[in-house]
């Protein structure tokens, strides 16, 4: 059948599959889908199919919250992995719940973030997820498992369920703690982006909501990122490659314009992948149907109907370019799947 994903690369599967609870998913297992080829799929965002496929497709559509506890500093909330991911943020800020707010406008789905761990603005999902709870596909009966926050293996743009869990496993349920009393918060603002907008409408940090910081942030994305409802994209298509400070050094004599960010550990920092290939000269770079974005070259967009394997192609061109200028090699944060 037929399927489109955000890149809107028409793509074929041999069957598709929607669950809307754990029964599904024990029905599914029962009819051994899960035991020949198959692609777990949220939003169809953030993910680029190569070709077609003679797999089963299963969405993840469970939806649902709940309250698991809360005090007057904070709130433990158990979501359906299948809730939409924008729009839970948007109903934690209505909620006055802290510290997603740098995480809106995402597209995806809840069971997506842990995953990919998603980040965005100074913000990674990881630092707020206390528990993972998944059905082990590959046990021939229903298992039920819950990770912590150590054991699911976050890093950046990474988790255990993209490496070592990879394909055996179906999140049911993400488990957040998230802030509810501002005296004990402080907003993250890490990225001068938004310091600048603040100056510009002259709020000043003291003064700054929830509300105001994510309605900024929405502002920017939407500024710098195509709606892919309109621009097919799966938005930023590399990771923002990590460097020693010493080669950071060097490629700074021969382009003293190169940014670089402080990450955990000190003796290396992350440069702007967008950047790096915009020096390139390919901001607003078009072959054929594919091309980078005019206000923002991290972000690959489908201009016309192009297959997945153009887009892939367009994409290792990207890499090419990149690293003969650069010697970095530029890893996909969308996933690519061939």
């Amino acid at each position: 059948m037929p399927i489109y994903s955000t890149f809107a690369n028409e793509l074929s599967f041999a069957h598709f599959v929607e669950i809307h609870s754990e029964e599904d998913v024990y029905r599914l297992m029962d009819q051994w889908i899960f035991g020949s080829d198959f692609y777990l799929l949220g939003k169809w965002a953030n993910t680029l199919f190569v070709g077609d496929y003679s797999w089963t497709v299963v969405r993840n559509a469970i939806l649902g919250k709940e309250i698991l506890s809360e005090n007057d500093n904070e709130i433990v909330l158990r979501v359906w992995a299948g809730e939409d991911w924008e729009e839970f943020v948007l109903w934690t800020i209505a909620h006055g719940y802290l510290w997603l707010e740098n995480l809106v406008s995402i597209p995806g789905s809840v069971w997506a973030s842990p995953v990919q761990n998603i980040g965005a603005y100074g913000v990674e999902v990881g630092n707020v997820v206390s528990a993972v709870e998944w059905i082990a596909l590959d046990q021939g009966v229903g298992h039920l498992v819950s990770l912590d926050t150590e054991a699911c293996h976050f890093a950046y743009r990474n988790s255990i369920f993209k490496s070592e869990l990879k394909g055996k496993f179906l999140i049911t349920h993400v488990v957040f703690t998230l802030h509810k009393n501002m005296r004990n918060y402080n907003f993250t603002l890490a990225y001068q982006g938004l310091l600048d907008v603040m100056k510009n409408q002259e709020i000043s940090e003291s003064e700054l909501t929830q509300a105001q910081l994510a309605e900024i942030i929405s502002s920017i994305r939407a500024s710098k990122l195509p709606d892919y409802k309109k621009l097919w994209t799966a938005g930023s298509f590399f990771k923002n490659p990590i460097v020693s400070k010493e080669r950071y050094a060097v490629l700074k004599q021969d382009f003293p314009q190169l940014v670089s960010f402080d990450v955990e550990d000190p003796s290396t920092c992350k440069l702007s992948a967008g950047q790096l290939i915009d020096i390139c000269g390919l901001k607003n770079y078009r072959l054929g149907n594919v091309g980078t974005y005019t206000k923002h070259a991290l972000v690959l967009v489908n201009y016309g109907w192009a297959s997945g394997q153009e887009i892939w192609e367009f994409a290792k061109f990207i890499q090419d370019q990149v690293y003969k200028k650069f010697e970095i090699m530029l890893s996909p944060e969308v996933n690519i799947i061939k």
